[in-house]
């Protein structure tokens, strides 16, 4: 990858985040949700491989399933929240047509 198309990715990923940051910090309830499921998760990992006495290995194979299982429900989160926008935009320009 080039050095500029890094760049661009970057600053788009950036300004992902910091929109999301504005929109989120408006609505405390969304913030705590985003806070408190994550540690949720990980402390349900650590307490599961505890239990079940797992080694390092295990551990980190469960704990990288878990954290790809909730960037893949967030990305078709993602998807669906487009999709719908995407219909809505659709329907308020048909109807003001005629």
């Amino acid at each position: 990858m080039s050095s500029s198309n890094l760049q661009k990715r970057l600053i788009q990923t950036w300004a992902f985040l910091f929109k999301n940051w504005i929109i989120t910090k408006r609505n405390v309830f969304s913030l705590f949700e985003i806070l408190f499921w994550p540690v949720v998760g990980f402390f349900s990992v650590g307490l599961l491989t505890r239990f079940l006495e797992l080694d390092a290995n295990m551990s980190g194979f469960i704990l990288i399933g878990i954290i790809s299982m909730r960037d893949a429900v967030a990305a078709s989160l993602g998807v669906r929240e487009g999709e719908v926008e995407g219909l809505e935009g659709f329907s308020l320009s048909s109807g003001f047509e005629g």
